[in-house]
C-alpha cells in the first residue's frame, strides 16, 4: 500500500463528523483560517452556522477536501479567480 493509499484509507475510517472552527480546518488543510473563511465567504466552502451565529465546517467536508488534495492536487473551485 502506497502513503498515499494510506493517507486515503484513514481518511475514510473517521467516524465522528465534528464541527470544525475555521482555525481547526484551515489546519487541517495546511492553510490560514483567513483562507477558509475566504473560501466560506465565497461559496466555495459549504458551513454551518452555530445558534450563536459562529460558522462551523463539518470534519467530513474538510476530508474530502484532503483526499481531493491527496488525489488530484488543489481542488479547481478553492482556487483564486
Amino acid at each position: 500500500m502506497t502513503d498515499k493509499e494510506r493517507k486515503i484509507r484513514a481518511l475514510k475510517t473517521h467516524s465522528e463528523d465534528a464541527l470544525l472552527t475555521f482555525s481547526e480546518a484551515g489546519q487541517q488543510l495546511g492553510v490560514t483560517r483567513s483562507a477558509v473563511a475566504q473560501w466560506a465567504d465565497t461559496g466555495r466552502l459549504a458551513y454551518c452556522r452555530l445558534p450563536g451565529g459562529r460558522r462551523r465546517v463539518r470534519q467530513s467536508t474538510v476530508d474530502r477536501i484532503r483526499t481531493e488534495i491527496i488525489e488530484n492536487g488543489e481542488p479547481e473551485y478553492l482556487r483564486e479567480e
